[in-house]
């Protein structure tokens, strides 16, 4: 038995095979239970969208007619903004590869290094990834 130097700190106990295929399990389950909530938000943000912009957009397009029979210039201008702004909204989306999970596990949808970003679920789509396959190593091994 190993002398343990601090006497009041318990010294780690060695893990067994079957212990750490268990813990891996436990995790693997976690990973996915956390995926499936993200998954879940996404699918509402996504009906959320599909149901509150047709009446939106409507009511935009119905206000900048009524702005261009009042006051042709105004109305132009208002309806060139308002495309302008819907591009600077869609294009990112189709440019970095945005899904909806990506924007439910998200703190900030747009941050500064969009280049090096990953929403929480591309981080857990890596995580599960390696869970599996480490998962798969121990089992390899416990088989043998």
């Amino acid at each position: 038995m190993p002398h343990n130097p601090v006497p009041f700190i318990p010294l780690p106990r060695p893990i067994t095979r079957d212990a750490e295929i268990d813990q891996v399990k436990r995790d693997l389950d976690n990973l996915r239970a956390r995926y499936a909530s993200y998954d879940r938000v996404g699918r509402v943000w996504r009906i959320f969208f599909i149901v509150a912009t047709p009446p939106i957009a409507i009511g935009v397009l119905a206000f900048a007619i009524k702005q261009i029979l009042a006051d042709m210039l105004s109305g132009v201008f208002l309806l060139g903004l308002l495309v302008i702004c819907a591009l600077l909204i869609v294009w990112p989306v189709y440019l970095f590869d945005i899904r909806w999970i990506d924007v439910a596990s998200s703190r900030v949808i747009y941050p500064q290094r969009v280049a090096w970003w990953k929403s929480d679920a591309r981080l857990l789509e890596d995580q599960i990834a390696e869970c599996e396959q480490r998962l798969s190593k121990l089992e390899e091994i416990a088989s043998e």
